[in-house]
C-alpha cells in the first residue's frame, strides 16, 4: 500500500473511532457502525492500531460482538432502547413546536427498529 494511502486510512480510522466514541455518549449517534468504518481502515493500514481498537474497553467489545456473533447482545441492545427512549420522550415533552412533538417519536421509532435488528 502506498504511504498516502495508509496516511488516508489512518486518519479515516481516527475520525471514525472519534465518532464511535461521542456515539457511546450520545444517543441518536450510532457508535457500531463508525467502530466498525474505523476497524476496517485500521485492519487495512496499521495491524497495531487495529488490535488497540479491538482491545479497547469502550469500542472493543462492540467489535468483538460483531464479529463472533453477527450483531449486539441483548443487554446491549436493552441499554440503547432505554437510553434512546428516555432521551427522545423528554426531548419530545420539551419541544415546543408542533412538528418536533410528532417527529421525535417517529425517529425514535425507526431508530427502535434499526437497533432490534441488528
Amino acid at each position: 500500500m502506498s504511504r498516502p494511502a495508509r496516511w488516508a486510512l489512518l486518519a479515516a480510522g481516527h475520525l471514525c473511532v472519534a465518532l464511535a466514541v461521542a456515539g457511546a455518549i450520545l444517543p441518536l449517534l450510532p457508535a457500531t457502525p463508525f467502530a466498525l468504518l474505523a476497524a476496517a481502515c485500521y485492519v487495512r493500514a496499521s495491524e497495531r492500531h487495529h488490535l488497540r481498537l479491538m482491545e479497547s474497553r469502550l469500542l472493543g467489545p462492540v467489535l468483538r460482538d460483531w464479529r463472533d456473533r453477527g450483531g449486539m447482545r441483548p443487554r446491549a441492545k436493552a441499554v440503547a432502547l432505554l437510553l434512546l427512549w428516555a432521551s427522545l420522550g423528554y426531548s419530545a415533552t420539551r419541544a415546543r413546536h408542533p412538528v418536533a412533538r410528532w417527529a421525535i417519536p417517529c425517529v425514535a421509532v425507526v431508530a427502535t427498529v434499526a437497533i432490534l435488528r441488528v
